[in-house]
C-alpha cells in the first residue's frame, strides 16, 4: 500500500496525483479536471458524509 501523503503531487507538473476537481472557477483547477494547490483541506471536522464536506482549498478565479 502506497502511504506517500497525497500533497507529494506529480513535482514536473504541478498536480496532485490523484486529486480530481470538478470545479471549473477555481484557481487550482487545471484543465477542468486537476488540482494544482501544493495542498488541500478538507472539512468541516464533524462531517458524517461526503455530502457534508467542502474544499476549504476552494479560490475563486
Amino acid at each position: 500500500m502506497n502511504m506517500n501523503p497525497i500533497n507529494q503531487g506529480n513535482q514536473s507538473s504541478g498536480v496532485l496525483n490523484g486529486v480530481y476537481c470538478e470545479v471549473t472557477n477555481c484557481v487550482y483547477n487545471a484543465d477542468k479536471k486537476l488540482c494544482t494547490a501544493k495542498s488541500i483541506k478538507v472539512g468541516p471536522q464533524f462531517a458524517a458524509s461526503s455530502a457534508d464536506t467542502v474544499c476549504d482549498t476552494f479560490k475563486p478565479q
